[in-house]
């Protein structure tokens, strides 16, 4: 795989001139909604597994897990807000954060939408599956690569599939003690047909689903960009997408934070998001001008 310095650097010879989003029509710019609408906010990007699709290896950002207090920074300017659906997850392991519950309880309580987490299901116990239930944790999405040992623990490195194969079943016993409406759902990548006997060791307990490989933006290369880009679907969307550090970025792709757009404990939601920065890589999106925003160059998203 050639590394992202060369492929950000073929795409700048490919470039005549950056992105200037005050060059361009208002309307070329324009928000995808006055204010975002769907939040995903990353509560740590520490992760106790190294899976081989995943490219933690070029994750050089600092560490962490976001304070309590930065968190009720950034809920409070979300009060009132209509917000249609909040996610506690980025580029870590949600569930090893103290404060997941907590963060969950209080979103409920303070914005009552529809929470979600992606997690690896590794770490979780009878106890936290209980709390986990009664924080009113709407979905949780549990990425389980492999139908048995041997190939879930080649993917899932650092992880043991009996411990995984115990948390996913206390997390559903705790749910059906409750009568809990919590949707747990097990995403399958890999071989399409080995799907197959994975729906059929799961389909009866949990709701299942099946996906392929992508190219964490500039983290992989899966999928070769073919055709006619587009502009980024994700952008097309009112979704805010905030590192632990209060740091916000594009997406979810842009996993060691290269293209921050603004920073919570500076700025508010709404300068972040109406200003220059954002414009900007908006406008990228228009002229296919990448010069500023190396994430994007080979992100199978946009094709």
């Amino acid at each position: 795989m050639s590394s992202v310095s060369d492929r950000a650097a073929g795409h700048r010879r490919l470039s005549q001139r950056p992105t200037d989003a005050r060059t361009l029509p208002a309307e070329a710019v324009r928000l995808p909604a006055p204010f975002p609408t769907q939040i995903r906010l990353e509560n740590t990007n520490a992760c106790n597994a190294h899976c081989t699709i995943c490219p933690r290896e070029l994750l050089s950002r600092r560490k962490g897990f976001m304070d309590r207090d930065l968190f009720e920074h950034i809920l409070e300017q979300l009060c009132g807000r209509r917000i249609e659906k909040f996610t506690i997850q980025g580029y870590g392991e949600p569930l090893l954060d103290k404060n997941f519950c907590h963060f969950v309880r209080r979103v409920k309580r303070e914005l009552d939408c529809p929470t979600f987490t992606v997690s690896n299901g590794s770490v979780i116990t009878p106890e936290l599956a209980e709390e986990m239930v009664a924080s009113g944790l709407d979905k949780i999405k549990i990425s389980f690569y492999g139908t048995n040992k041997r190939e879930y623990e080649a993917i899932h490195r650092r992880l043991s599939y009996e411990k995984t194969v115990r948390g996913i079943e206390a997390l559903v016993a705790a749910k059906r003690a409750s009568s809990s409406r919590m949707v747990i759902r097990l995403q399958y990548i890999g071989k399409w047909w080995k799907f197959l006997p994975f729906a059929w060791q799961w389909g009866t307990k949990v709701r299942i689903g099946y996906n392929t490989l992508h190219n964490y933006g500039d983290g992989r290369e899966y999928n070769r960009p073919r055709g006619n880009p587009k502009p980024c679907p994700i952008l097309r969307e009112p979704i805010l997408q905030i590192l632990w550090t209060g740091e916000v970025v594009p997406c979810c792709y842009d996993f060691d934070g290269k293209m921050v757009l603004g920073d919570l404990r500076k700025q508010t939601i709404g300068e972040i998001w109406r200003g220059e920065r954002y414009r900007a890589i908006r406008a990228a999106h228009i002229t296919g001008d990448f010069r500023e925003w190396p994430v994007c160059v080979t992100c199978d998203k946009r094709f």
